[in-house]
């Protein structure tokens, strides 16, 4: 029969002179949670919020005075579109700042709804002005 060593349980063992007792126990299969991102980006959400407004202000702007600006303003909506999507995916991939998420996609909506807007006007206007030429 075996001796019953059960005064060395629940005791901790001496460490190893030369040993850091407060070191992790070194194993292969430790792997964190999450996989580290050392460096992540700076959000850009302030930018796209006040482009998504001076997109706004460029659709106004075209109706007021100057028509030709409607086609800058559904550029500046598409690529501000392209861009920001762009962002939104780095932030869901965890390589962005989430904190400006919410000013991202507030710039985002703004600009889908005034891009699509000065499409809509600047199509009618070249209609419009073909049935002008052809009427003359």
């Amino acid at each position: 029969m075996e001796p019953n060593n059960d005064s060395t349980k629940g005791k901790p063992s001496k460490p190893n002179p030369g040993s850091n007792p407060y070191q992790s126990p070194a194993t292969d299969s430790f792997r964190p949670v999450r996989d580290y991102v050392e460096y992540q980006e700076p959000h850009r959400g302030t930018l796209f919020l006040l482009l998504g407004i001076s997109t706004g202000g460029g659709f106004f702007m075209s109706l007021l005075c100057c028509g030709p600006l409607l086609f800058v303003t559904t550029a500046l909506g598409l690529g501000v579109w392209i861009i920001g999507r762009g962002d939104i995916r780095k932030m869901d991939d965890g390589r962005m700042d989430e904190r400006g998420r919410v000013q991202t996609q507030i710039g985002l909506i703004l600009c889908l709804i005034f891009g699509a807007l000065s499409l809509i006007v600047s199509i009618a206007m070249l209609v419009l002005i073909a049935l002008l030429v052809v009427s003359s």
